[in-house]
């Protein structure tokens, strides 16, 4: 019989922080980048890589992850902080400032890309139902991803910087109309599917400006009346109960905890405290992030670069093609330099690690959120 543990995947945590302990400071002396270095070494140590040997050689069990389940959930906190620094760093008056870029721009972006991939699909002899779903499901992008290397270059408050989060935004707020619309074309189309789509939209929206709304009334007075003498342990206390809170109430309501937690970012923007919570969650932030990239390298299974490597190779260079040219359009329609236009349409033209978990054949599709959400 295993052995259970009173702390469950003690083995995958300690792992971890000496991986992350050591990667950390060696990456920086090389100067590689932080994102590629945790996806590198989670494509080796995972379940796909070194993980894979661990039946004929035991005691690698010990130095790999053999299944990803040990560490998702602690990869989850790393999306919810990264979004909570997001808003964090912003205002609901400069939010709503973007207002244009985030409703325009953003919507531009998912339209065009999922007509353009959808129908490059259609026309490789993918079904019209099939086609769509990968339209829709690869226009998105990775928040996490497109939003850590931003972060890295101190450019999230560049204009280039503010244009990418309001597509990302809008890509966020995208996913809930976006799941009944794959509900539908998986069922086969209904007349009321275009009604449905805009009624979410609508619900999405009214629960977000609710969250918003309660929360403003909520949250500043909670910080004033309990962390007036900045007691770091109850800061800390405050800023858990403020994310997880808010975030729970966004999954309540059917969307992405992510973006509950950018609007618990936002509301902690508005207060005289935001200085003191950023520095309290900076140091978290990276080392969860850090595990989130390495777990999304773990889901990179090697094996099918044998199994069909000139299709994979020509499939990625054709997505990343068409949404670079969709973005770096926009953004310079948005008046970005042409440098500046196409260096956003290379950070946005990767896909979403994952919004949805989606099943796809050539004649059945059917898609779920994952509790990833829009990471």
């Amino acid at each position: 019989m295993q052995e259970q543990h009173a702390f469950p995947f003690l083995r995958e945590i300690l792992l971890f922080l000496i991986l992350a302990g050591v990667l950390i400071p060696t990456l920086q002396r090389l100067r590689i980048n932080q994102v590629l270095g945790f996806l590198a070494v989670g494509t080796l140590v995972g379940p796909y890589g070194l993980g894979l040997l661990t039946h004929e050689i035991p005691w690698l069990g010990w130095l790999t992850f053999p299944s990803g389940q040990g560490v998702a959930m602690l990869a989850e906190l790393g999306v919810l902080f990264l979004m909570f620094m997001i808003g964090l760093e912003l205002s609901a008056a400069r939010l709503w400032a973007m207002r244009a870029w985030v409703f325009g721009a953003g919507t531009v972006q998912v339209l065009a890309s999922a007509l353009l991939i959808g129908g490059a699909a259609w026309m490789l002899g993918q079904a019209p139902a099939t086609a769509a779903i990968l339209g829709v499901v690869l226009s998105l992008s990775s928040t996490a991803v497109v939003m850590a290397l931003m972060s890295e270059q101190q450019t999230t408050g560049s204009p280039l910087g503010q244009a990418a989060f309001a597509v990302l935004m809008l890509q966020d707020l995208a996913v809930v109309p976006i799941l009944v619309l794959l509900g539908v074309l998986a069922r086969g189309s209904g007349d009321g599917a275009a009604a449905l789509a805009m009624m979410t939209m609508l619900k999405a929206g009214g629960a977000i400006a609710l969250i918003y709304l309660v929360g403003r009334r909520i949250i500043p007075p909670l910080f004033k009346a309990f962390a007036r003498h900045r007691q770091p342990d109850v800061f800390m206390a405050l800023i858990l109960l403020s994310t997880f809170g808010i975030a729970g109430l966004s999954a309540a309501a059917g969307l992405s905890m992510a973006l509950g937690a950018l609007v618990a970012g936002l509301l902690l923007a508005e207060t005289e405290f935001r200085h003191e919570v950023e520095l309290m969650v900076e140091p978290f932030k990276g080392l969860l992030m850090g595990l989130f990239f390495m777990t999304v390298g773990m889901g990179m299974d090697t094996r099918q670069l044998d199994e069909a490597p000139l299709w994979l190779a020509g499939a990625v260079l054709g997505l990343v093609a068409i949404k670079a040219l969709v973005v770096t359009l926009l953004f310079r329609a948005g008046r970005l330099p042409w440098s500046r236009a196409l260096e956003g349409g290379l950070l946005l033209a990767r896909a979403a690690n994952s919004p949805l978990s989606c099943s796809v054949t050539p004649s059945t599709a059917s898609c779920s959120t994952r509790r990833w959400a829009h990471a």
